[in-house]
């Protein structure tokens, strides 16, 4: 199925409205959203929709304009309506201060300067809520910090506890490379 996935993209440009994740990691988050979740995404695309299908909102930001405008089109189609897409400049986009503190129940990041947008959502996660870490094996050229997923790992690592932290490596969907992804979960109040 992967490689036939792969040359359906690389060959035909499909894109699947799928998260491009590993498919173990997929399986794991559509097991934990629920119709309730407020859920924030740093990098908007493919996931923004299969995301919004699951929960009660989404707020996703991107900082492509011609991504976003794609992502856009893949939301009216969908005739999703539970769906925010921000398009923001690099040194806006992670800031979340319009957020209250303790709302959101899932966060993806998966975008740029991830260490910033760790650094930023970690105060906006309920307690017991979850953060997807996508590409944590990857250290993103484009990071202004140089080390931009390796402060998000230790950020996110320093906020939950060993047994609160799950690693997916496999396959993604149009990739014979395989990836990583973390999922942490904050403690729940006692």
């Amino acid at each position: 199925m992967v490689i036939q996935r792969v040359i359906a993209r690389t060959v035909f440009g499909k894109l699947y409205r799928e998260p491009w994740w590993t498919f173990c990691v997929k399986r794991r988050v559509d097991a934990i959203l629920t119709a309730d979740m407020n859920l924030v995404e740093f990098g908007s695309g493919q996931s923004t929709a299969w995301l919004a299908q699951r929960t009660g909102s989404v707020r996703s930001i991107e900082d492509n304009r011609e991504w976003h405008s794609r992502v856009r089109q893949n939301i009216d189609q969908a005739g999703l309506t539970n769906v925010s897409l921000d398009l923001r400049p690099l040194e806006d986009y992670a800031n979340v201060d319009d957020i209250p503190d303790e709302s959101v129940d899932f966060c993806v990041v998966d975008g740029a300067v991830r260490g910033r947008c760790v650094t930023a959502i970690i105060p906006k996660i309920k307690p017991g809520g979850w953060v997807y870490l996508d590409n944590s094996d990857k250290d993103a050229p484009e990071a202004e910090d140089g080390v931009n997923l390796r402060s998000a790992e230790a950020a996110l690592r320093r906020m939950v506890k060993e047994d609160d932290i799950e690693t997916f490596t496999g396959f993604t969907i149009g990739s014979l490379n395989t990836h990583q992804g973390m999922l942490f979960r904050f403690a729940p109040k006692s």
